[in-house]
């Protein structure tokens, strides 16, 4: 007995020197494990150019810890690489044949491309400067704060500022006749803005200064139950900015008013300005409130005149655009899933889908605005996409909707989209979707039964010209992957990686064969990860999906702590490099991992009306059982954690269910009750209130069963699960009283739960000490109950309140030095 104890005594101090020191498993295997300042030393790969003939390349690889970047040149065939240090600028030449580097002395050194040799000239700044016109205005630069230039390319128009009589005036200069005139001058203190993104006529706005804005009202709030909007009694008051919205017809010249109060210009094209007139804030109330319901007009450009063309209705949003030629007016109407057009000269409103299904975007209750992801074409049509395919709609309503992609999409499982490097968005250009380099129209593509990414080409607009270029086990950036294309030529870069490699550069031709250019691996130096799809059935037969992350030295024979970490969807990044980074919501991925916890990434797509939790609930609980009775799964150390809507499911469940050993909950709702009318100037109430509204389909009143349903708190009596919860006070997304009111009700039922609030936080917290805090402090809790270690102080002791808010004091994150677990 005496040896034993003897033994006892040196197994405990040895093991919490282990601890103390902080070696893990993964450092015993000659492999150090993620730490919470690794983020420091992640590099990133980031400035990439590729020169105009496609041949040669520039990019810079530095992390957030080295002040010193590393610039790369090289050519896009790998025959030779230079690196450079300590440079603040390379920039290739017009005529392909150099590299302009910049260093940080002043002096600029030449790289000759062709011979892969540096030239040492020193270069003024003054000679490189590229003069495109021999036209001269005298001006005083201080004076210019803006200007656009007019389609006609020999005029523009110039805002400029009067410093001498405090008013800012637009000019319009004729190149030709080097002759300047006055359009339109502000009154004192007010800002004149230039519209860069309009098109044709010159949209401009006239910004009202705080002053002069209901200078001369009482301070009596007067509230009424008719009103456009709810009042605000806890909010803050702040002075908002108001501001009109002006035209200057490239035409005339005339300077026309487009808005009023109330009003805001959408689009503008042709001879009209589309306008929206609302009351009230659009996010909310427009199910009910006929006052806080849109109404669109066109306003001619060219006198003013205004005409009513359309208005919203109790079911949901809209947003319009004029189209490129300004004859149409397209309209997407979230409430009826529709596409309209409007067509100008006639008068007439169409619905452009026919009655196929057709979705303007996908359904989700927590969407609030509908989608205008849609290209021109030039024969009176548009190209919009659904959850799959690609179509064609006829503006003029004679023909019916055509499936560009063949229907391929829905059939096999795969969402398209038309790429956006090679197709610029034309919804704010001037400009209609063209065919590229590549003799077609680039699409990107997912598969979502094997989680694969890839390209198709559109070799036609006929519905029969859907061609496969490539796909496979990799992930370029998702559904708009950065591509860097030549302007001369047909060569692109655009990154590459997967789970267990870095997204490095590669370039491309066809999008068929692909050559990779950088090598950058950090995560070679870490027990790294590997990500596994696993698939579960859930109890109405369905079949669901999630990613199961395990450390690069998984040992099956053992038993691991899970950390289940829930949101949405997650499996189309199966093959997404997660990289190193201070999450501000939650524990970060490849720490878990990499400090030997496996992860498990389930995808909850909730949209049962009325049940979204407990949708979500019937999903995740038979993936967690399914979980626990794999043989490397310790069924009895499994963790949960989210934010966001995350954190409402992380609450919903662990009210639900009793299978998860801990749970981190990161600002989430925790009854849906007073979420949906209480607002004060930081949480969204209003917006929350529609969206209860349509989901529970009804009111409080109507339908109050569903509502305390869907509540964690009023089953807070059922929970067994050592909870962690954080919310901050100023949280402008979920008001912060919903994580303090869950957090005083489990107190006084005696439940195991503390709750963080970081003052300079938000939604998530601050990057740097503040991510560092909380990154430790759920790590520890998670630890505790996960893995059996040691309870900090401010797990057993609390926490130390010197002023109105809390303070976490140091030293209250050091171990408590005791070896009983889950007794605190």
């Amino acid at each position: 007995m005496i040896y034993k104890r003897k033994f006892d005594i040196l197994l405990v101090t040895f093991l919490m020197t282990f601890i103390h020191h902080g070696i893990t498993f993964a450092q015993v295997q000659g492999k150090p494990a993620i730490d919470f300042k690794t983020y420091k030393k992640w590099p990133s790969i980031s400035g990439t150019q590729l020169s105009n003939d496609g041949k040669y390349i520039i990019f810079r690889v530095a992390d957030d810890e080295s002040k010193i970047q590393e610039f790369v040149i090289k050519p896009v065939n790998n025959k030779w690489e230079r690196k450079y240090f300590g440079l603040q600028t390379a920039e290739f030449t017009g005529d392909n044949k150099y590299v302009l580097l910049n260093k940080s002395d002043g002096s600029t050194v030449y790289l000759d491309l062709v011979q892969n040799k540096e030239r040492t000239n020193n270069i003024k700044k003054k000679e490189m400067v590229s003069i495109k016109t021999d036209i001269e205005i005298q001006l005083d630069a201080e004076d210019i704060i803006d200007h656009v230039i007019l389609a006609d390319k020999r005029s523009f128009i110039i805002n400029c500022k009067d410093a001498t009589k405090g008013i800012n005036a637009l000019y319009r200069y004729n190149l030709d006749t080097r002759k300047r005139t006055l359009l339109f001058e502000s009154k004192s203190g007010e800002r004149i803005e230039l519209d860069h993104f309009n098109v044709g006529s010159v949209l401009f706005k006239v910004l009202l200064p705080f002053d002069s804005i209901n200078s001369q009202l009482s301070g009596v709030d007067v509230w009424g139950y008719k009103d456009a909007s709810a009042p605000l009694p806890f909010a803050e008051r702040k002075k908002e900015l108001k501001c009109w919205q002006y035209v200057i017809s490239s035409e005339t010249g005339k300077v026309v008013s487009l808005t009023g109060q109330n009003e805001r210009v959408l689009s503008i094209r042709g001879d009209h300005a589309l306008v929206e007139y609302r009351l009230s804030n659009p996010s909310f109330e427009f199910t009910w409130n006929e006052k806080s319901r849109a109404s669109y007009y066109l306003v001619s450009i060219k006198d003013g005149s205004k005409k009513l063309i359309h208005q919203q209705n109790s079911k949901g949003l809209i947003e319009g655009v004029l189209s490129l030629d300004g004859n149409y007016v397209v309209f997407s109407d979230y409430g009826l899933l529709k596409y309209l057009a409007y067509d100008i000269k006639g008068g007439t409103l169409v619905d452009l889908c026919h009655k196929i299904e057709i979705s303007v975007t996908t359904i989700d209750i927590k969407s609030k605005y509908p989608s205008t992801d849609f290209y021109w074409l030039k024969d009176h049509a548009l190209v919009v996409k659904d959850d799959y395919d690609l179509w064609k709609l006829d503006l003029t309503g004679k023909n019916p909707p055509l499936n560009l992609t063949g229907g391929f999409g829905k059939k096999n499982n795969t969402t398209f989209w038309i790429n956006k490097t090679l197709h610029p968005r034309s919804l704010f250009a001037d400009s209609y979707l063209n065919e590229n380099k590549l003799n077609g129209y680039l699409l990107n593509a997912y598969d979502h039964k094997d989680k694969t990414w890839g390209f198709y080409k559109l070799t036609n607009l006929s519905g029969k010209g859907l061609q496969k270029l490539s796909s496979g086990a990799y992930y370029y950036g998702g559904e708009d992957p950065g591509i860097v294309k030549s302007d001369q030529g047909r060569t692109f870069l655009l990154t590459r990686g997967t789970a267990t490699t870095f997204p490095n550069l590669f370039v491309t031709h066809d999008f068929k064969s692909f050559v990779q250019l950088s090598d950058v691996q950090p995560q070679n130096m870490y027990n790294w990860m590997r990500a596994e799809l696993l698939h579960w059935k859930t109890a109405n037969g369905e079949f669901r999906d999630g990613i199961l992350y395990k450390p690069e030295n998984f040992d099956p024979s053992k038993k691991y702590p899970v950390v289940v970490h829930i949101y949405n969807e997650f499996t189309s990044g199966l093959n997404k490099y997660m990289g190193v980074q201070q999450d501000v919501n939650t524990l970060d991925i490849t720490w878990l991992v990499s400090n030997g916890y496996l992860v498990f990434m389930p995808d909850l797509i909730c949209r049962e009306p009325g049940r979204r939790l407990k949708s979500a609930f019937d999903m995740l609980i038979p993936g967690v059982k399914y979980l626990a009775s794999l043989s490397y799964v310790d069924s009895e150390r499994i963790g949960l954690q989210g934010c966001s809507w995350g954190s409402e499911q992380v609450n919903y469940m662990v009210t639900h269910s009793n299978l998860f050993a801990a749970a981190f909950s990161g600002a989430g709702y925790s009854e849906q009750i007073s979420g949906s009318g209480f607002r004060n100037q930081y949480s969204t109430g209003g917006a929350k209130f529609a969206q209860n509204e349509i989901h529970f389909g009804g009111l409080l009143t109507d339908v109050h069963d569903l509502y305390i349903e869907e509540s964690p708190l009023f089953f807070a009596d059922k929970m067994e699960t050592p909870l962690l919860i954080k919310s901050n006070i100023d949280d402008s997304a979920v008001p912060f009283y919903q994580g303090l009111q869950f957090f005083i009700l489990l107190r006084r039922l005696g439940m195991k739960t503390w709750m963080l609030q970081y003052d300079k936080g938000g939604h998530g917290v601050q990057p740097g000490k503040d991510c560092e805090d909380m990154n430790l402090r759920i790590s520890q809790f998670f630890d505790h109950y996960l893995k059996g270690k040691l309870a900090p102080k401010w797990m057993t002791r609390g926490f130390y309140r010197s002023t109105s808010r809390l303070i976490a004091v140091w030293s209250s994150m050091r171990l408590e030095w005791s070896l009983k677990v889950n007794q605190n």
